[in-house]
């Protein structure tokens, strides 16, 4: 069974080299494009009383927690 699927599988591929004479660079443009717009989504503000972050205040403590910050994550 192995041999059958191999010889196929051989022949196939003596049938398909050497038929497209084009440029590779088209394809890979195109499928690089794919990829970097799929992880371009925009960047969606919270409403200032659902803000995750600020928990409606407007500010949160600062990662080394000395100050206060204007919070960047939320719509007024």
């Amino acid at each position: 069974m192995n041999k059958l699927i191999l010889s196929l599988l051989f022949v196939s591929l003596l049938f398909t080299t050497n038929k497209y004479d084009g440029g590779s660079l088209a394809p890979v443009a195109i499928s690089a494009s794919v990829i970097k717009n799929v992880g371009n989504e925009p960047n969606k503000k919270h409403k200032r009383k659902e803000c995750p972050v600020c928990k409606g205040t407007g500010q949160y403590l600062s990662g080394d927690g000395i100050e206060m910050v204007d919070c960047g994550y939320c719509i007024p």
